[in-house]
């Protein structure tokens, strides 16, 4: 029984979610062949050109923190913030929770 209700939500699930994309009026058709670079834009969206504030939003500023396999101390600002994992070798994150 459980299986036959997760399966009949599923398919109300992805019925709904195809309606719209089949209920869409088509667009208009360009008079004029389209640019390689407006073909580019139509399939990866519109363009945004970058600016100072939108590249700035992306910089987080440094914390300390907990090394993400031994769960020592770390300042996210230092390069790299942890020593390589004491038994794989491998190289930590610095992170603000412990997950130790």
């Amino acid at each position: 029984m459980r299986r036959t209700l997760q399966t009949l939500s599923l398919a109300v699930l992805l019925t709904l979610a195809a309606i719209p994309v089949f209920a869409a009026p088509p667009s208009a058709q360009p008079s004029t062949p389209p640019t390689s670079a407006a073909l580019l834009d139509a399939i990866l969206g519109t363009a945004v050109p970058a600016t100072p504030a939108a590249t700035n939003a992306s910089i987080v500023t440094p914390f300390y923190g907990y090394c993400t396999a031994t769960c020592a101390r770390c300042y996210s600002g230092n390069n790299p913030p942890c020593a390589p994992d004491p038994d794989t070798g491998l190289r930590q994150g610095c992170t603000r929770i412990p997950a130790c």
